[in-house]
């Protein structure tokens, strides 16, 4: 679809939203029409966006960002839980929370300790 023809459709279909009292619905779409305006989007004009504040600082501590670049342990990958030393394939499990270039968030499922796990020359 062309992007002025979309962006018809979402106004249109804001209006009908509003129309019946769907604030929260109006408000995503807004943020979807400053999107396709802006050309934020991707693909078929996808738009995937979840972010909370809990969110942001969970990739503020992953990436080291301060001030919050000591929260997490930086360990070598692959040595298993630091505290119940529960490893891959062991009960309880070791979970990748989150994946970046050079290395991965790390989580017991055991104890809920969480570290990061970063390549050698990422360090």
């Amino acid at each position: 679809m062309e992007r002025d023809v979309l962006l018809e459709h979402i106004l249109a279909l804001g209006e009908a939203f509003k129309h019946r009292g769907m604030e929260e619905h109006v408000r995503r779409l807004r943020l979807y029409f400053l999107a396709v305006r802006h050309g934020l989007t991707k693909g078929r004009r996808e738009l995937d966006v979840k972010w909370s504040e809990a969110h942001l600082v969970a990739w503020m501590q992953t990436l080291q960002v301060p001030p919050y670049e000591r929260v997490l342990e930086v360990r070598a990958p692959g040595g298993g839980c630091p505290s119940c030393g529960a490893g891959q394939g062991t009960t309880p499990s070791v979970q990748t929370e989150m994946v970046f270039p050079g290395g991965a968030r790390m989580a017991c499922r055991g104890c809920g300790r969480l570290w990061l796990e970063v390549e050698a020359g990422e360090r």
